[in-house]
């Protein structure tokens, strides 16, 4: 019985597009067999090496930037800043122009909230740790700036390209130490503890705290003496589930009950606000997840949000197996398509070879509809370009074509 191919596709960055030719890079893309292209709209701070771009070995970016012509006159109080080099921001209309003819679906690959260039902008809709300290890594979706950027830059996207499917990345509160450069954390902290150092006290989630009838002075300083007490050693970091040590104090602690309701409820209206001016300006898009977990672990409200996405994504199969059968789940129920993140090498992904085959074998074993490839042009060109032929040969045997 046959079945249909997993769509191939990869990450790009619009630099290495445009560094290597924008009509150059897609040609090869397709000509090498991929289906679709998931390219960079907005971007976190990065360095990298790219063996695919010769024109540019090395990129270094310290706060992340807007990646597309986008038009500052339809945005709110927080305005796109767009990355400083025109032809890198003019890659996102070459290649909207000529993908589909090349056989290419344009997918948008759209990260939220680990942006600094927003913090460092706009220093309000910062992160704030329990104890009062700025962090500049990135924003807090309590911010309504926050979300009316992103649903707005989403728009703005949808209205200009014929984009397929707008992949949202970090839609979640993000962890302390999110974004930190060459991070120092020398005390052992449990993953209980380092949820409380994450909890954030910016002036919007204080605001909407106590709209919620919350005593956040007192709630707060709670939170920082139990962290405070793990600092001195006067209480041991607990090695209890985090889901058990959740349940008790959502159970114990109203005001941290609601604390923590208030915190997921801003995350689903993140995603909502963004699907509706998706949809309003392309009816045809989909919008994708990271799910059932972001790829940090953090967690959205998923029932919440169903009825407005069309996609989630998972990282392949091999390295977290139960998330990965849990989306397939998901979306055989809702009528989604699944997608799983490869990485080639690294830190985080296999290395060409026997393993990388089981990894791309793992995906096409439970269903997934696309793989997406981590990162085209960071790879050796001659690896980048046998692995949609090593996919379509394990396709055949797992089918029996």
């Amino acid at each position: 019985m046959s079945q249909a191919s997993v769509v191939a596709s990869t990450f790009a960055y619009p630099w290495d597009l445009a560094d290597t030719g924008v009509e150059s890079a897609l040609r090869h893309l397709s000509d090498d067999g991929f289906g679709a292209l998931e390219l960079t709209v907005c971007y976190h701070p990065i360095t990298l090496h790219t063996p695919g771009a010769p024109d540019r070995r090395l990129m270094y970016m310290d706060r992340g930037a807007v990646f597309f012509p986008a038009r500052r006159e339809r945005y709110g109080r927080v305005k796109p800043h767009l990355f400083p080099e025109p032809e890198v921001v003019k890659a996102w209309t070459t290649a909207a122009e000529l993908a589909p003819g090349m056989g290419l679906d344009l997918n948008a690959w759209t990260v939220a909230l680990y942006q600094p260039w927003i913090a460092h902008e706009y220093p309000d809709t910062a992160r704030v740790t329990p104890a009062g300290q700025i962090n500049l890594g990135g924003v807090c979706p309590t911010s309504p700036d926050v979300r009316e950027f992103m649903a707005i830059l989403v728009g703005d996207l949808a209205e200009q390209f014929p984009i397929r499917t707008v992949q949202l990345e970090g839609v979640c509160h993000q962890f302390f130490d999110t974004g930190w450069r060459l991070p120092r954390v020398l005390v052992q902290l449990s993953p209980w503890n380092r949820w409380l150092a994450s909890l954030c006290f910016c002036s919007s989630c204080v605001a909407a705290a106590a709209d919620r009838g919350i005593s956040v002075k007192e709630f707060r300083k709670r939170i920082c003496d139990e962290l405070e007490a793990v600092y001195r050693g006067t209480a041991p970091p607990s090695d209890r589930p985090f889901d058990e040590l959740q349940a008790e104090r959502m159970a114990a602690d109203g005001d941290y009950a609601e604390f923590i309701s208030m915190r997921e409820e801003v995350c689903v209206e993140l995603v909502l606000g963004i699907a509706e001016r998706l949809h309003a300006a392309r009816p045809d898009a989909v919008l994708g997840l990271w799910g059932p977990q972001e790829f940090d672990g953090t967690q959205l409200n998923l029932e919440r949000v169903l009825p407005v996405i069309g996609v989630l994504q998972t990282r392949q199969p091999m390295i977290a197996p139960d998330n990965a059968r849990r989306a397939r789940e998901i979306a055989d129920a809702n009528g989604m398509r699944v997608t799983a993140v490869h990485w080639c090498g690294g830190r985080i992904g296999p290395a060409w070879g026997p393993e990388f085959e089981r990894a791309l074998r793992a995906s096409v074993e439970l269903r997934i509809d696309q793989i997406n490839l981590f990162n085209w042009a960071m790879l050796p060109p001659q690896i980048a370009s046998a692995i949609v032929p090593l996919l379509r040969r394990i396709e055949a045997e797992v089918n029996g074509c």
